[in-house]
């Protein structure tokens, strides 16, 4: 529905998207810690890459989105780019690899899922323009 100005509002707040960002980074996260203390334990991991260095970089790359969100889009758009980046070739691998490298099917299209969240939150947090 218009406002008064006949604008329609925009369907999806910059602060949702950038949400769904760090929700994305989180789960990603823990998705690769729980990768590397599977593979301790002698199992498999949930997916083809575990990585504590991995899981640094999402909770680096989250805080940084929170700080710059506010102060500079630029910044702020790069570092969406740069994680539905990551979320996309996350996507394309679940795929396009080896099935062997899942536990499972589920655990397969969990990953491509949870990266398909970071693929569309890196696209609205770019697209979406800011709401106050």
């Amino acid at each position: 529905m218009a406002d008064s100005t006949g604008a329609m509002p925009d369907a999806l707040p910059a602060r949702t998207a950038l949400a769904a960002q760090l929700v994305w980074a989180g789960l990603s996260a823990l998705w690769n810690v729980s990768g590397v203390l599977l593979m301790a334990a002698g199992k498999q991991a949930l997916g083809p890459t575990a990585s504590i260095a991995a899981a640094a970089l999402l909770v680096g790359i989250a805080v940084l989105l929170v700080l710059c969100r506010p102060r500079w889009f630029w910044a702020y758009a790069g570092l969406s780019v740069l994680a539905g980046l990551m979320a996309l070739f996350a996507v394309i691998n679940a795929f396009t690899a080896d099935p062997a490298l899942w536990p499972s099917g589920f655990w397969r299209y969990a990953g491509a899922a949870l990266n398909a969240i970071g693929v569309l939150a890196a696209v609205s947090a770019v697209v979406v323009k800011e709401t106050r």
